[in-house]
């Protein structure tokens, strides 16, 4: 399938799909100035990331749709706010 079919199969843009064959996140070839997406790998790669997503809810960090996980915990929270406070939030000693 091409990046526009495998977009459609993932509910998300055919940017977000080429980024994340770019990447090497989402397996895919070039075949001229396209990618090409085998239709096992796409849905396999689907399955792992929602057992993944899953196990990590399950553990008390939700996963958001960038693909960067945020802390419920607020330990966690806090671990990840440190090095760059934002103004709404005070800095943490």
């Amino acid at each position: 399938m091409d990046a526009a079919q495998c977009a459609a199969v993932l509910h998300c843009s055919k940017d977000t799909v080429e980024g994340l064959a770019g990447r090497g996140e989402l397996p895919a070839t070039r075949f001229g100035r396209g990618w090409v997406f085998v239709t096992e790998q796409v849905l396999e790669f689907l399955r792992l990331r929602s057992e993944r997503e899953a196990a990590e809810r399950r553990a008390g960090i939700r996963a958001v749709p960038s693909g960067k996980a945020k802390a419920s915990h607020p330990e966690l929270r806090a671990a990840k706010l440190r090095g760059r406070p934002r103004k709404s939030v005070p800095a943490l000693s």
